[in-house]
């Protein structure tokens, strides 16, 4: 159990770090491809921001789950009187190219999010691989008997569902500017 949720805090980092990529993209005005309309792609997307941050939440809310398990992940200990006490996260996906053994893998493919030439379909399939892993968060059972480790994997769950909802809203703010520019 403790390693399925290891993992899973890794798959959440680097859907964030995706996330992230999307609002990078839309700054820097990425070319569209052919045939798709220009719907001002120069701007950030408060929605996009939002959804990292609760892919964020989510993964913390998993760290304190192993927390319940006795495998507190080393940022929320305490004593730290100055930056250099502060250890670096152990569920960070390492994105140095070539690795070694020290290198964390995630299961998230990222393959396909190369391919993808839309700002649209980038956040579809966010959208999409974020449900499969709330999925995941669902179905953790056999949870230590307290009541907050429940808490923890509920809350978990919650944040990847508001994740959701942001990218839901950003496809209506991508269609309200769509409008607007139409009328």
């Amino acid at each position: 159990m403790k390693e399925q949720i290891k993992q899973l805090r890794l798959d959440l980092d680097s859907l964030a770090r995706y996330s992230e990529d999307i609002n990078e993209r839309l700054m820097q005005g990425t070319e569209p491809s052919p045939g798709e309309k220009i719907i001002d792609d120069t701007d950030w997307s408060a929605q996009v921001e939002s959804c990292t941050q609760c892919l964020l939440f989510s993964k913390a809310w998993l760290g304190k789950l192993l927390a319940e398990y006795g495998d507190e992940p080393s940022p929320y200990k305490d004593g730290k009187s100055a930056v250099s006490d502060i250890e670096p996260t152990d569920s960070k996906v390492s994105i140095a190219p070539g690795g070694n053994d020290k290198t964390i893998y995630t299961t998230i493919d990222p393959e396909p999010w190369a391919e993808l030439p839309t700002h649209v379909s980038r956040v579809d399939l966010l959208r999409q691989v974020i449900g499969s892993i709330a999925e995941k968060v669902k179905q953790l059972t056999n949870l230590p008997g307290s009541r907050e480790a429940a808490i923890c994997r509920t809350q978990s769950w919650t944040y990847l569902t508001e994740a959701r909802f942001y990218l839901g809203f950003e496809f209506e703010r991508l269609k309200q500017k769509e409008d607007d520019k139409a009328i």
